[in-house]
């Protein structure tokens, strides 16, 4: 047992001044209000005095480029070696993170979390996943990003590239949205937003003329909105497992087609 008595203890809701940690192998298995003293029945315990210290949990960076002249891209064993070095700073997990870069260079800091995520070492930070900057930036606003490694997806169409190009030969294919397709996308389902909304609007502003015509109530009235609510609502739960089950598109098509919806 290491008992770590006489700190500051930052925790989630206050700071315990002072404070004792008892620590069991890699374990905290109590936090103590105030200090300890070694007594006689625990001579085989680990005692620290920590007055004037503080102890805080571990930092976790998700944007870790490197640390003492070794960056993330230097190789498969470069996410090791942060991952030794970044304790003494109180960081106890992190994401190796890259700028933009070629095909190969990013294999190889994949591999490298890869086979630290595999290997979990206990006297380094864990290695969470990768943190991957994107190569499809605007290099107007590239920052630090290395201008050669940037890329334009609508370039590469208009020049008719293919996957089997030397710049992206073996690398991961990456899916970039058509902008123009996304518009049309947008104006579809804002288009189809409209005529649903309002085709109901309409129902309702003519409900109370076609009421007082059949002679309904005003119970009535109430009664028959609620109805289509509560139908709408039990409809949207029923169709949404469908669609956790059969997938997104399959499971709208019934309940648009329930609602009347045009699309």
């Amino acid at each position: 047992m290491i008992v770590l008595t006489g700190a500051e203890l930052v925790l989630p809701d206050r700071i315990q001044s002072p404070g004792t940690l008892l620590l069991d192998g890699d374990r905290i298995v109590e936090v103590i209000a105030g200090t300890q003293q070694r007594s006689m029945g625990s001579v085989s315990d680990d005692y620290v005095d920590l007055h004037d210290h503080y102890i805080v949990p571990g930092f976790i960076d998700v944007h870790v480029h490197g640390v003492e002249r070794t960056d993330s891209l230097d190789g498969p064993p470069a996410v090791g070696q942060m991952a030794s070095r970044l304790p003494k700073y109180g960081v106890t997990a992190f994401c190796p993170t890259t700028v933009a870069c070629a095909p190969d260079a990013l294999r190889q800091v994949l591999t490298g979390v890869r086979e630290m995520k595999a290997a979990s070492s206990p006297s380094g930070s864990r290695v969470l996943s990768a943190h991957l900057e994107s190569n499809f930036i605007n290099p107007a606003f590239r920052g630090a990003q290395p201008e050669h490694c940037l890329r334009s997806p609508r370039a590469r169409d208009e020049r008719g590239a293919t996957a089997s190009d030397d710049d992206t030969a073996g690398a991961p294919r990456i899916v970039v949205a058509d902008p123009a397709a996304a518009r049309t996308q947008r104006l579809l389902a804002y288009g189809t937003g409209f005529v649903y909304v309002f085709g109901l609007g309409t129902v309702l502003a003519f409900l109370p003329a076609y009421a007082a015509d059949r002679g309904l109530s005003p119970r009535a009235v109430g009664l028959l909105l609620g109805a289509y609510w509560v139908a709408r609502l039990m409809g949207s739960l029923g169709a949404g497992r469908l669609s956790d089950r059969l997938g997104r598109r399959a499971g709208a098509l019934p309940r648009r087609a329930a609602a009347g919806d045009p699309a």
